[in-house]
């Protein structure tokens, strides 16, 4: 079994008793659970692997074994890869370089990107920048093979004051543990999110008509992250209540929703009725006429949006 160069050499054995939950020691044998949820590094389910599985990859005639993850036999791998590009040359004692974290961004099929980091001094150049060079490579590549992207969210549209829920689902590679933040922007005031893992909902009831955009991120286990950025419309009216008018008077008042309701709006007068005399134009929300009799009236509009 062939082994990768670290930063640190050397070994140290621990002092006191190392039980399976500090077991710090590499001298120590494993101990027989596997503590947590382990990746298995492939598209199967996560969780504790058999005991004494072994992941292998192959760099420089050697064969790499691990008992953690595919992953790290890749990781492995790709390190002595490198430097056998250059052990025909490379004088005794020369120094090895270490790759700074590394950060990769891919896309996501509609919206939003996924992000995975490359730990520091995983792999091993002979200079700084052949180092990065390469650990950045590696973090592309992990990137577009363990990504998953967060889904849309329907309805964008709700009304102020009526209930709203709404579910978004992520998918992809892992999201075994994932949480999920508002990284920036904030929810419609009323409104809360709850996600885990794979899915999350957005309930509760807007109290505050307007627009709020917001950009929710999950986070796996390991780091690694998806994003996307939410607008969603809170729709008002207004006014709620009208002025006076005077029999045999020309009377107008216009109806108005919050600017970011979807076109074209629909009034409708759906309980009571409007003084005799006046009428309610569908379209511009306006309501016009000359009232013809005298008395209280008491009616409700309601508004539908093409996005309801």
């Amino acid at each position: 079994m062939a082994t990768i160069i670290r930063p640190c050499p050397n070994v140290i054995d621990c002092p006191g008793f190392d039980s399976p939950l500090a077991n710090y020691s590499s001298e120590s044998p494993d101990p027989p659970d596997f503590i947590g949820v382990v990746d298995w590094g492939d598209d199967t389910p996560t969780g504790p692997p058999p005991l004494h599985h072994r992941w292998t990859a192959v760099a420089c005639n050697q064969v790499f074994t691990s008992t953690i993850s595919q992953l790290d036999a890749d990781l492995q791998a790709l390190a002595a890869a490198i430097l056998c590009l250059h052990r025909d040359w490379t004088p005794p004692g020369t120094e090895l370089f270490f790759n700074v974290p590394e950060t990769c961004c891919v896309p996501c099929p509609n919206q939003g990107n996924f992000c995975y980091t490359l730990p520091g001094g995983l792999i091993a150049g002979f200079t700084q920048a052949e180092a990065d060079q390469h650990g950045a490579a590696i973090a592309c590549d992990q990137a577009r093979k363990r990504k998953f992207c967060v889904g849309p969210l329907s309805p964008l549209e709700c009304c102020v004051n009526q209930p709203y829920q709404a579910t978004i689902i992520a998918s992809g590679y892992g999201l075994t543990g994932a949480v999920w933040d508002i990284i920036s922007g904030s929810l419609p005031s009323g409104l809360t999110l709850f996600g885990f893992e794979g899915s999350a909902t957005i309930h509760g009831t807007p109290n505050t008509a307007g627009s709020y955009t917001f950009t929710i991120q999950v986070t796996e286990l390991d780091g690694s992250y998806s994003y996307r950025t939410y607008t969603i419309c809170v729709v008002g009216t207004s006014p709620n209540t009208f002025p006076d008018g005077t029999v045999g008077t020309n009377y107008s008042q216009t109806l108005t929703a919050s600017s970011c309701a979807t076109l074209p709006l629909s009034w409708q007068v759906t309980s009571g009725a409007l003084p005799d005399g006046l009428t309610l134009d569908e379209v511009t929300g306006v309501i016009s006429g000359t009232p013809t009799s005298a008395g209280s009236f008491h009616f409700v509009v309601t508004l539908q949006t093409q996005a309801s």
